[in-house]
């Protein structure tokens, strides 16, 4: 297939981003011996905040010495005007996008003080983490770069791609080793949610870990796939499990259980009506009556899809993704608008983000996170929040 082609099948597939605001909002809160159980009507919560008709500053690289082009890259705030930038590859950067002032904290490779595979970077208390999947090890620098301490990870139950600073160490989410297929379904043993320190490692409980696969995609390739999320800052940690459209409050224990309504959708009728546009973008005839006749043709999987992320917002709550859909080359996109929740639990508002922008961060009235464009490459953007008086 052409690359034309191949960028129309993916736009097919894409679920772009809408929202459907209502007038009030509607959630209900029990008590279950203790813990308490926030139920929420997703399409009910009454604000709407959406990004500014621009990014307020948007890079696709950074110079230190020379030109580097970001690839696989993730942004969190830093101290006052600066992020964090880390890529999978192992590379970390740390400056300000806006005067392009940028210091290189770790770089790929096999030392002490190099990433052999960078799944997660955070800025914690004075310090820059870095979570390297490629040597089981969780790595703490200075903002000048020096490696300041070292954390080895059990790499047969943790695999993660995120993790939450808390009491006495660090929560990690794991994946589970092993699995097993099933028709459309891969089972996997139980993830667990460890707690890793200095002095010890302790395993605090276990959640369910499933993937859902499209057997009838021609490739094979995972269309859909709910998984398990943990993301948090000072000692609080949200987990989710996106099969259950429900995420639990961690402090030490768990105190806050938060579930909300998924709308109906048609994946049908919203992937026709991308295509069309997609179709309309491109110059007449590009695409031949047989190439477009294949794209509408292609099955779209019947597996249950909930949410596909859950990112830490500032003060101490989380945002919620809508919907995604996957694609062949694990392109993603949301159908829907993102969910707010405040850190008591409670819905707050909704967030309409651009298609191809996965945020990383929610501070008050700003997103941090990564764009896409069509051909795929990658800048680290922030976007203001509007909408709300």
């Amino acid at each position: 297939m052409s690359h034309a082609a191949r960028a129309v099948a993916l736009a097919a597939l894409t679920l772009a981003g809408c929202d459907r605001p209502a007038a009030r909002a509607s959630y209900t809160v029990a008590d279950s011996a203790g813990i308490r159980v926030v139920s929420v009507e997703t399409t009910a919560v009454p604000d709407t905040l959406r990004v500014s008709g621009a990014p307020v500053w948007s890079t696709e690289f950074v110079e230190v010495g020379e030109v580097h082009y970001l690839s696989g890259a993730g942004v969190h705030p830093a101290d006052v005007g600066r992020v964090v930038v880390g890529e999978s590859g192992g590379f970390i950067w740390l400056g300000d996008p806006v005067s392009g002032e940028w210091t290189s904290i770790a770089r790929p490779g096999d030392g002490p003080a190099e990433v052999g595979r960078l799944s997660a970077v955070r800025y914690h208390d004075g310090s820059i983490w870095a979570a390297d999947g490629g040597r089981d090890r969780l790595l703490e620098f200075d903002l000048e770069g020096e490696l300041l301490s070292e954390v080895r990870i059990p790499a047969a139950d943790l695999v993660s791609g995120d993790w939450a600073p808390a009491r006495n160490g660090h929560l990690f989410w794991g994946s589970g080793p092993g699995w097993a297929p099933s028709d459309q379904v891969i089972q996997r043993p139980d993830a667990p949610v460890v707690r890793v320190s200095d002095e010890s490692i302790d395993t605090l409980f276990s959640g369910p870990n499933v993937e859902w696969f499209s057997t009838d995609w021609g490739t094979g390739a995972p269309l859909l796939r709910p998984s398990g999320f943990l993301t948090g800052a000072d000692g609080v940690a949200w987990i989710g499990d996106s099969a259950e459209s429900e995420i639990h409050r961690w402090s030490d224990s768990i105190t806050t259980i938060v579930r909300w309504t998924v709308p109906d959708w048609e994946p049908r009728a919203l992937a026709d009506s991308l295509l069309d546009t997609a179709l309309a973008a491109l110059p007449a005839g590009q695409i031949p009556p047989h190439i477009e006749e294949q794209l509408r043709s292609v099955p779209l999987s019947p597996n249950p899809s909930k949410f596909d992320a859950l990112v830490r917002r500032e003060g101490g709550g989380v945002v919620v993704s809508p919907r995604w859909a996957t694609c062949c080359d694990q392109i993603r996109r949301p159908a829907g608008a993102w969910l707010a929740i405040a850190a008591d639990g409670l819905p707050d508002h909704l967030v309409a983000l651009p298609s191809g922008f996965e945020p990383s961060f929610f501070g008050g009235d700003y997103v941090l996170g990564v764009g896409r464009d069509e051909l795929g490459r990658e800048a680290i953007q922030r976007w203001d929040l509007v909408g709300r008086e």
